[in-house]
């Protein structure tokens, strides 16, 4: 099977990086540093919905929920990595964290061209878990996901959560800082 790589949004150039290749060490160093400096900025602007998602997952962990990592490529990668350090870090059942990636273990070791572009892979891995679709949330995190529909599920994962807490739960909850 031959991708078309150029057509992948996943694969697409970064203008200010696009001749990396061809400028002395010191100058691709600078470059990526440049580029590394965005995160935080990014990061901060986004810093109200994280904090909602990390309510909502704490929340679901609370009453017997688990956390599933899903990714491709790189980001897979570390989120297969970072499931695998949970428990020896916070001495958690490995069986909360669940990291999954595109293409399968293989993927872990051997890049899987396309898998992070396609829509139907990480649902697939997920219906092995048996999910209980009522609060899922399946969202494909990429440069053209709409923002006001991202914060428009969050808020709707959230709100459903929550109203799922028993009066104990909801008033604990409710009390922290």
């Amino acid at each position: 099977m031959e991708i078309n790589l150029n057509a992948l949004v996943t694969e697409q150039r970064n203008p200010r990086t696009e001749h990396i290749d061809e400028v002395p060490t010191e100058e691709l160093c600078r470059l990526i540093n440049q580029e590394d400096q965005t995160v935080p900025i990014a990061v901060e602007k986004e810093l109200p919905q994280i904090a909602k998602a990390i309510d909502v997952i704490a929340a679901q962990i609370e009453v017997g929920g688990r956390l599933f990592y899903c990714g491709a490529g790189t980001s897979g990668r570390l989120g297969v990595l970072d499931a695998s350090e949970c428990p020896p870090t916070y001495g958690v059942d490995p069986g909360l964290v669940v990291g999954l990636i595109a293409g399968g273990t293989e993927a872990l070791f051997s890049a899987k061209e396309g898998a992070e572009d396609s829509d139907t892979l990480c649902e697939q891995d997920l219906r092995a878990y048996h999910f209980n679709k009522k609060y899922w949330n399946s969202v494909r995190f990429e440069s053209d996901v709409d923002d006001k529909l991202m914060k428009e599920l969050i808020d709707h994962s959230y709100d459903e959560v929550i109203k799922k807490f028993t009066k104990k739960l909801r008033a604990e909850y409710d009390a922290l800082p």
